[in-house]
């Protein structure tokens, strides 16, 4: 049972790992009109890959406070 739900969470963020670093941000360069010769051709997957990095160090920046018991207290209520 522990394998299978360890083999479902690998799958699940496959799956959503590639969505948001590659169909999501291709797709959406086809749809939004934007000046490609300003920006290049990929300025969308530029934004989503900076938007993904600038949340995970948040992300991270709170996860590795989590021991300390002054900020616990507002995060982990």
């Amino acid at each position: 049972m522990y394998r299978l739900r360890v083999l479902g969470f690998i799958i699940v963020g496959g799956i959503l790992a590639i969505l948001g670093f590659w169909l999501v941000p291709i797709a959406l360069s086809v749809l939004v009109p934007y000046n490609k010769e300003v920006f290049g051709s990929s300025l969308i997957l530029f934004i989503a890959l900076i938007f993904i990095n600038v949340h995970h160090y948040f992300l991270d920046n709170v996860m590795w406070r989590r021991g300390d018991p002054e900020l616990s207290k507002y995060l982990f209520r």
